[in-house]
């Protein structure tokens, strides 16, 4: 669920709210079922958590790229172009939709929360390395 808002919100604003709702509702139905209903099993461990954990970061990618297709979109929002780009003359890598001014701000804000992404995890894949030496 949160992938597929990721994915939409930058078209559909409203995901953001339903999302919250979605993950307070879940949050408290599954605390109520695990604390009162259900069984301790061996199919769930650290492991699935950790699992999440780590494929989080890739739906701001995801969010990223749609965001631009979304936001490009010449009916949606329409600003000037900056300059002559690249592409072809199709309909989804047309330069007058790719260099338009908001789409390139939004380009260049997507770039940026990448590089925090990456660096993000690269150090703290480089502080558990230390970690693990040391220990």
């Amino acid at each position: 669920m949160v992938f597929v808002s990721m994915t939409y919100s930058c078209g559909l604003p409203i995901v953001y709210a339903i999302i919250f709702v979605w993950i307070i509702i879940t949050y408290w139905v599954d605390k109520i079922l695990l604390l009162r209903y259900y069984r301790m099993t061996e199919g769930y461990t650290k492991h699935l958590a950790q699992f999440v954990a780590r494929t989080l970061p890739f739906s701001i990618f995801i969010h990223c790229a749609f965001g631009i297709l979304f936001y490009s979109y010449p009916l949606i929002l329409n600003s000037p172009t900056d300059q002559e780009g690249w592409g072809n003359h199709t309909q989804y890598f047309n330069p007058k939709r790719i260099n338009q001014s908001h789409v390139a701000i939004f380009i260049s804000w997507s770039i940026v929360v990448a590089c925090l992404v990456i660096f993000e995890t690269t150090v703290i894949a480089i502080l558990k390395l230390i970690k693990r030496k040391t220990v």
